[in-house]
């Protein structure tokens, strides 16, 4: 079972979650979607198959009392929010634009994201 899927841009994970039955957290480089949320690297970590990983191949950023797998511990990553929160923020939008562009899907996680609450 693998650990982690890398998407390169907020439209690679959104097309790569589509469909899915995906109950997993989401890790950023909070630096890289401050910058640039359209095109930051977005890392979805499976936790069933990284806590089966051994003491060796496990990270633990000890600051925020996170784990990820060890091919991940130089780039500087924080747990951002889970998939279903993510189809969440998509769904709210949906419901009050016609068709939200990604652009606005960006805004709207970095939204929720800060405040804990959807923007409408």
């Amino acid at each position: 079972m693998e650990t982690i899927e890398i998407y390169n841009s907020l439209q690679a994970l959104m097309d790569g979650i589509k469909g899915r039955d995906l109950n997993e957290w989401i890790a950023i480089n909070c630096h890289q979607v401050d910058e640039n949320p359209l095109n930051a690297t977005i890392y979805v970590i499976f936790e069933d198959a990284l806590l089966d990983l051994e003491d060796h191949l496990i990270y633990e950023n000890k600051e925020r009392g996170e784990i990820y797998p060890i091919e991940l511990k130089d780039m500087e990553l924080s747990y951002w929010m889970t998939v279903p929160m993510i189809e969440d923020v998509l769904s709210v939008l949906k419901q009050n634009h016609e068709t939200p562009d990604l652009t606005l899907l960006a805004k709207a996680i970095l939204h929720y994201r800060e405040y804990d609450a959807f923007m409408t």
